[in-house]
């Protein structure tokens, strides 16, 4: 299954608009699956259902994992302020640029568009700069029966 999470995560959207959208989506899919993992236990359906549900969980909370891990790359080769020329070395391709001044973005002014916290961006880009201990994360999580969280 994580050969699964590891295809799809190749085809994760590229901007960080996108991925904020994907992000937000997954978040309540996650949580509609959650509810039903809850009602299975409490109604003491079949293991096997129980299961199928529980990994499915599992496939979504990588997904956006991955997802946030991406973001946090993007918002790390963010400028903390606004400026520069658009045509820049320092830039990738996919940085947010404002095309009536054709200056780059800054973090800021980003995170703000994107509907995060300060605190939620830094938390991203702390995910982005400890790739190791995230998939760590993940593996622990799925081995353990467990669904992985950003925390």
């Amino acid at each position: 299954m994580t050969d699964l999470i590891t295809m799809q995560a190749a085809f994760l959207p590229s901007t960080i608009e996108d991925l904020s959208k994907f992000v937000l989506i997954g978040n309540d899919k996650l949580q509609a699956v959650r509810a039903e993992i809850s009602a299975i236990e409490k109604l003491g359906l079949a293991q096997e259902v129980h299961a199928q549900k529980l990994a499915e969980a599992q496939d979504i909370a990588e997904i956006v994992t991955l997802a946030k891990l991406k973001m946090g790359e993007l918002l790390n080769g963010l400028p903390k302020v606004s400026g520069g020329d658009r045509r820049s070395e320092n830039f990738k391709n996919d940085t947010p640029v404002d095309f009536d001044t054709e200056t780059v973005k800054s973090k800021a002014e980003v995170v703000k568009e994107i509907g995060l916290s300060q605190k939620q961006a830094e938390r991203l880009q702390q995910m982005a700069r400890n790739p190791a201990a995230v998939a760590a994360a993940m593996d622990k999580a799925r081995s353990d029966g467990d669904i992985v969280s950003q925390s």
